[in-house]
């Protein structure tokens, strides 16, 4: 937290000082010249506007931490604290929890996929959470209880992490696995990192969307101490692997959620089953999960299918209070909260193949 403040005069100094800040550039399908951004002075202003965005979240107008804890440490906003910050890759990179993660009973860890930003994925401009952040705490959500704040001992509660400590592609990139084998290293050693520190054993889910599960793929390949208690992938086009030994898994605690229009996903570009269900298929140990819209029932209300790429895990924002109900509850989010819990989700697709 300390360092934020310091990487923000650092990105607003380089920014006033390139002096190199636009290009002119030949359109020939228009016909003449258009002045742009140098791709130094765009891959600046991205950074500028991620650290800008985090201090938004975690820091007052004078750079200094939102709120003090009893010994004058920073104290989390909202119940939200900075678990990681990482200027020195081409990407700036942070991770966001949600709730207590040293205490916490159950841990989700969600990872994003392509084009993923800080300021798009984890804190808007004002400070608030944004849509990753929000999807996360909407999966916390589902499971009906309480974020943990440390002071919860004895009680069963749940903590979330958004991680984006990786350098997640854009299009250009985006079909070579480069990335995901170097952020699932730094996935691998985050996962480790949290047992660690963690107050007793708690039950950790890893979860990835798209390239994001090529990540966690990588990262639990690489693990030789097997951390995650469950894996869960939806809009995956696969992890590198559908066997559960390759990802020192149990093959009954990793799940697989693709839509029937996910195209992106129903190629299986990494591994998966091409033309099947992503990362599910009759010769994967994945579960393949339902995108089937779901009626009310004694113990949830009415959940909507799940259709495209980008249509598994709502964003829109909640509270932390359980008894509140989650907003666009769909069949995909009540899954991920069974499985954040330690059960089994109630909506397996019908075939080893999610054709729905």
């Amino acid at each position: 937290m300390i360092w934020l403040p310091i990487m923000q005069a650092e990105i607003d100094k380089k920014v006033n000082d390139l002096k190199n800040k636009t290009v002119r550039v030949w359109r020939p399908d228009e016909g003449r010249y258009v002045i742009q951004n140098t791709e130094e002075y765009s891959k600046l202003l991205q950074r500028q506007s991620d650290i800008h965005a985090l201090s938004a979240m975690f820091l007052d107008s004078k750079g200094k931490p939102k709120f003090l804890d009893n010994e004058g440490m920073p104290a989390p906003v909202n119940g939200r604290t900075l678990l990681v910050l990482d200027n020195s890759g081409d990407h700036f990179r942070a991770a966001v929890a949600s709730g207590d993660v040293d205490h916490a009973a159950h841990v989700v860890v969600s990872t994003p996929g392509m084009d993923s930003t800080v300021d798009n994925g984890l804190a808007k401009g004002n400070g608030d959470p944004a849509k990753y952040v929000n999807g996360t705490e909407n999966i916390m959500k589902e499971i009906g209880l309480a974020w943990s704040t440390g002071d919860d001992k004895g009680q069963e509660t749940v903590a979330g992490v958004t991680w984006l400590g990786y350098d997640a592609p854009h299009a250009d990139k985006v079909l070579s696995s480069g990335e995901a084998k170097e952020g699932g290293k730094y996935l691998a050693n985050f996962y480790d990192g949290l047992q660690e520190t963690h107050h007793g054993d708690p039950h950790l889910m890893a979860a990835g969307h798209s390239y994001g599960s090529l990540v966690n793929g990588y990262a639990l390949q690489n693990s030789s101490s097997s951390p995650v208690d469950d894996f869960s992938v939806w809009g995956s086009p696969g992890v590198g692997t559908t066997d559960a030994s390759d990802l020192h898994m149990l093959p009954d605690h990793m799940f697989s959620t693709t839509a029937g229009n996910d195209w992106i996903a129903r190629s299986g570009y990494y591994g998966g089953t091409v033309g099947g269900g992503g990362t599910a298929g009759y010769d994967s140990d994945f579960t393949a999960l339902s995108t089937k819209s779901q009626d009310a029932n004694g113990s949830h209300g009415h959940l909507a299918g799940n259709s495209g790429h980008s249509g598994y895990i709502p964003s829109a924002p909640q509270d932390s209070d359980p008894k509140t109900p989650a907003p666009q509850a769909n069949t995909c989010v009540h899954n991920q909260g069974q499985i954040l819990r330690g059960a089994n989700p109630d909506y397996v697709d019908d075939y080893s193949i999610n054709t729905n």
